[in-house]
């Protein structure tokens, strides 16, 4: 390794030259980066529930339905309801829309000369004065329309809008667009509309996860560069630095996008992260490039070189632990966190390639500006180098107090993990998108908007199977069963809004056949009836509500946007419900978005655990080899756990929920956090090979590294709080969370890890 140091500083111009040459297409590729939000990248594509997911859209059709809807005290008005019409017949004709659904468009089954025949309720020619009454009267006491697309009070409806498949995200985005434009400016001074809906929140969360990520980079990059300066005490350096690091997040995201992967809310961290882990590298490089620079007689290229080969080596170690925290997301079941692991991982061992290549030859190539006489004047001596100052001072009274006093130390450590652990047992999971969302957007607005004055929009499906065809749903009981599970979920689940299913329908044709009156409103209670309103049903309604063989049977509830935790609740009192209802000669199954969040939540669930252990269980053997003792390997993990509590912790106390983000804080924090241990325990064993006793080896540990660890640690702690300059709350929360646990990591580094070895010497050094 010597000879490849020797020859990167000997031929820094070519190294440079290298290095762009292999930088431009990733440049290109860095370019072209594209965003996906869809629930359906949080599952692995074998995954059952997705796969049954899948099917059931290719049988009934697409559930995910864009919504506008609008509220207006004089909602049954002749303006009104032209001015719902001229909306429906413009979007109806719209590229991208297969279905519509409003109150304009709704239908009633009609008996004209014995026969059926399905057509508008509202007329144009009943909008009189006379006749909006009897409108009015129609819609509100049709059970298929009120709390879907009319609110109970008459004021509130809306517009549902079923989209064709589109094969990109950009597409679904410029249909929406249009579809909004069109109608607002038919709406114009009349409504005031609102979207909401599947499709429109994925949508914003895309447009947000882009926001974010052009923010993100700068920001931080300003950050880091003002702390180095500061630190370094020379503008140039810092720019060399950023320089370097700048490649790395290009190459990061160059190599994601050129495997075709996207950016969404959980990979959107990626360009900070790598970001905040690969600025400590080089902070350890120019921290002993300082040193020996100031030390040595300026020879400059000498004190590169010597750098160069001291730090390589715990910097590998550190770059290889954060590697496999990261890539250790690949045993996760759902894709993002995966992403994450892959490309970050990949990223941090470029980061570590650019420390080693990029940064000295940088500082080859400046020798001259760098190796000035006034660059060792008292006035000019950078902070994170000299054995002097204020830093110095504390760290070494640190170190005295920490050998000192470790026992009140470590009875402190104790009660922190008791109370952590409470705080831990309260953790939850949140994959409740719309929560995501800050309360000024808009979208955010809409949606609870809806939720309010009209009722869900997130579907909820219930799929009823008849064992044989004795009870398929051609026979009178089973459309009665049907009907019972409708009528008797919508009475005990305040979760859900409405509900439609083939019962609702027949009764609808049924009550149409007997002169419309009320009390025909029911299921038949012959078998010949039920096959006939199957040939005189309108296929396209047939279509989505029983399956071809008519042994399944679809119930749609629309739900109202809430935590997992109620949608738990809801869903274990669904299922003993239909224990207790469906009998020996059916089946159920549920799917639809609500479910699916659910199951996302379980998969977030397992993913950490999953992530974490493996992250653990490698660093453990990495650790081993930095060590060479099983004891001094064992107490080195301590102090990387303690920030991974005290954070899950903070979670429990203050009831924040682990998400699409934070559920990699645990795996993300451990492979980070290690690397300050390693650079600690690196300089305790060679302070012991050196003739030191275990309280001395640890002092002198705090003066070998201790400043670099403060500055690393702070770094990483203020790159992460950039995070919380986003929209997203699961970047939010997982900015300011990680950011927390750079500092907790500080703590456990600096007087947790000396105090247990100090406690229980290892190594058996002489006190």
């Amino acid at each position: 390794m010597n000879r490849i140091l020797d020859k990167i500083t000997n031929h820094y111009r070519v190294t440079l030259i290298i290095i762009m040459l292999l930088s431009l297409p990733m440049a290109w590729y860095y370019g072209h980066q594209k965003y996906f939000n869809n629930i359906d990248i949080y599952f692995d594509k074998s995954d059952p529930d997705l796969q049954f997911y899948k099917q059931f859209q290719e049988t009934y059709g697409n559930e995910e339905l864009a919504v506008i809807a609008f509220k207006h005290e004089k909602l049954f008005s002749k303006k009104i309801l032209l001015t719902i019409d001229a909306i429906s017949t413009a979007l109806i004709n719209e590229q991208g829309v297969q279905r519509l659904f409003s109150l304009t468009e709704a239908k009633e089954a009609v008996d004209t000369n014995n026969t059926i025949s399905f057509q508008k309720i509202i007329q144009n020619k009943d909008l009189s004065p006379e006749g909006i009454p009897g409108i009015k009267n129609k819609i509100m006491n049709d059970p298929l329309l009120v709390n879907s697309m009319v609110s109970k009070k008459g004021t509130t409806s809306a517009i549902l809008i079923e989209l064709e498949p589109v094969t990109s995200n950009n597409e679904k985005r410029d249909i929406l667009i249009h579809l909004k434009s069109v109608a607002e400016e038919i709406a114009g001074d009349t409504l005031q509309l609102r979207f909401a809906g599947q499709p429109f929140l994925e949508v914003e969360m895309n447009d947000l996860t882009r926001r974010d990520n052009l923010k993100f980079t700068p920001v931080l990059l300003l950050v880091i560069f003002l702390i180095l300066t500061f630190l370094i005490r020379k503008a140039s350096l810092a720019f060399l630095t950023m320089i370097s690091l700048l490649t790395t997040v290009v190459w990061g995201i160059g190599l994601l996008t050129a495997n075709g992967e996207t950016l969404n809310m959980s990979t959107v961290i990626i360009p900070p992260v790598l970001l905040a882990i690969s600025v400590a590298d080089s902070i350890h490089l120019l921290s002993h490039y300082r040193e020996t620079f100031l030390t040595n007689g300026n020879r400059h290229g000498e004190a590169v070189l010597t750098a160069l080969k001291a730090v390589w080596l715990p910097c590998f170690f550190t770059s290889v632990t954060t590697g496999i925290g990261f890539f250790s997301f690949i045993t996760a079941t759902i894709r993002p966190p995966k992403i994450v692991g892959i490309f970050t991982s990949i990223g941090v061992m470029v980061a570590f390639f650019l420390t080693i290549t990029m940064l000295p030859s940088f500082l080859m190539l400046m020798s001259k500006r760098l190796s000035k006489k006034e660059e060792t004047k008292d006035s000019l001596k950078p902070v994170l180098s000299e054995n002097t100052g204020v830093i110095y001072k504390y760290l070494s009274r640190t170190g005295e107090i920490t050998t000192t006093h470790y026992r009140p130390i470590l009875i402190a450590f104790i009660i922190l993990t008791t109370l952590t652990i409470w705080g831990m047992s309260r953790l939850r999971f949140e994959t409740n998108f719309a929560s995501y969302m800050p309360e000024h957007i808009q979208l955010k607005k809409d949606i609870l908007f809806i939720d309010e004055n009209l009722g869900g929009t997130i579907p909820f499906v219930m799929l009823i199977q008849a064992k044989d065809a004795n009870h398929d749903f051609t026979h009178p009981d089973s459309l009665k069963l049907l009907s019972k599970i409708q009528k008797d979920l919508l009475h005990d689940m305040d979760h859900f809004s409405s509900a439609f299913s083939l019962a609702d329908y027949f009764k609808e044709i049924h009550q149409a056949f007997n002169k419309g009156k009320q009390a025909w409103y029911r299921i038949p209670e012959k078998r010949m009836d039920i096959l006939d309103y199957y040939e005189v049903g309108e296929s396209d309604v047939l279509d989505r509500v029983v399956a071809p063989d008519r042994l399944e049977a679809r119930i749609s509830f629309q739900s109202h946007w809430g935590s997992n935790q109620l949608a738990e609740k809801y869903e274990i009192m669904v299922k003993k419900y239909m224990s207790e209802t469906l009998g020996e000669h059916f089946t159920y199954k549920f799917t639809g978005l609500s479910p699916l969040y659910l199951t996302m939540g379980e998969n977030l669930q397992n993913s950490q655990i999953r992530s974490f252990l493996v992250a653990f269980a490698i660093i453990l053997v990495m650790m081993y080899f930095v060590c060479r003792s099983i004891p001094l390997t064992i107490i080195s993990m301590i102090p990387n756990l303690f920030p991974i509590m005290m954070t899950m912790g903070v979670m429990g106390w203050f009831n924040i929920p682990l998400d699409v983000a934070t559920i990699m804080i645990a795996s993300v924090v451990i492979g980070i956090a290690v690397d300050d241990t390693i650079h600690f325990i690196t300089w305790y064993r060679r302070n012991i090979t050196g003739g030191m006793g275990n309280r001395e080896a640890l002092q002198k540990a705090f003066q070998d590294v201790g400043k670099p660890i403060i500055i690393t640690s702070l770094v990483l702690s203020c790159g992460f709080l950039v995070l919380i300059l986003g929209t997203v709350r699961p970047t939010q929360t997982f900015g300011a969370l990680t950011a927390f646990s750079m500092l907790a990591a500080l703590i456990g580094d600096l007087l947790i890890l000396p105090a247990i070895i100090r406690y229980f010497n290892p190594l058996k050094a002489p006190e």
